[in-house]
């Protein structure tokens, strides 16, 4: 009888062990992933500063096409910001920019929305300091709006 009961004592003393190891680890991997997650929110890189907009004169050539825009000079290119409206429903438009040696470097394309306001943003690899203008073009190669930098 006492060896059972040694035994058993033995078992115990085994379980409350595994239990405390357990414990312990899970209580350490709680641990870790708090401090993980502490540290990703506190350390986190700040946002890049917005580039500022500028606003350039936008001519059209059609009466009833209205529109703005402005430039946004990034590290990789210029961005034009369009706004438009009044350009045939479902006619198909291409934007160029004017670089300073002259060529016309591609910036997008955009289907007309009729009277509905385009918001579109057009992208060209060639640098703000390069670009002299842009042109939008319709499908007959019509220059529709224009604006020179």
């Amino acid at each position: 009888v006492e060896a059972a009961v040694a035994a058993e004592a033995g078992r115990r003393r085994r379980a409350r062990l595994v239990t405390s190891v357990a414990t312990l680890a899970a209580a350490a991997a709680l641990i870790v992933v708090a401090v993980f997650g502490i540290t990703t929110f506190t350390e986190r890189t700040p946002d890049a500063p917005v580039p500022e907009q500028v606003a350039v004169q936008v001519d059209t050539s059609l009466t009833d096409v209205t529109a703005t825009a402005g430039l946004i000079a990034h590290t990789w290119g210029t961005e034009i910001k369009l706004q438009t409206a009044g350009l045939e429903l479902g006619a198909d438009y291409r934007a160029l920019v004017r670089s300073a040696d002259g060529e016309q470097v591609p910036a997008g394309q955009f289907v007309g929305t009729g009277p509905d306001t385009i918001n579109c943003n057009l992208q060209t690899s060639v640098l703000r300091e390069d670009a002299t203008g842009f042109m939008i073009l319709d499908d007959q190669d019509q220059v529709v709006i224009s604006s020179d930098f």
